[in-house]
């Protein structure tokens, strides 16, 4: 959008930024959230020790429509 203050090394390319709570239920729904508008590309920037399994799920889910992540 114009204006927006937001800038990608892709012209044209449209951007999503989603603000995300700490908690893995936040990022699952906020991975279903771009699924289901028509993101082609989840980039996250997250770890953890252990393993989550509704972040696991949505990645899953997100992997199956060939959506990159």
């Amino acid at each position: 959008r114009s204006g927006s203050g937001l800038v990608g090394v892709a012209p044209g390319c449209p951007l999503m930024p989603i603000v995300v709570g700490l908690s893995d239920s936040s990022i699952a729904a906020a991975i279903g959230w771009a699924r289901t508008r028509g993101a082609r590309v989840v980039n996250l920037s997250i770890t953890s020790a252990t393993a989550h399994h509704s972040i696991t799920a949505a990645i899953d889910a997100a992997l199956g429509q060939r959506i990159v992540v």
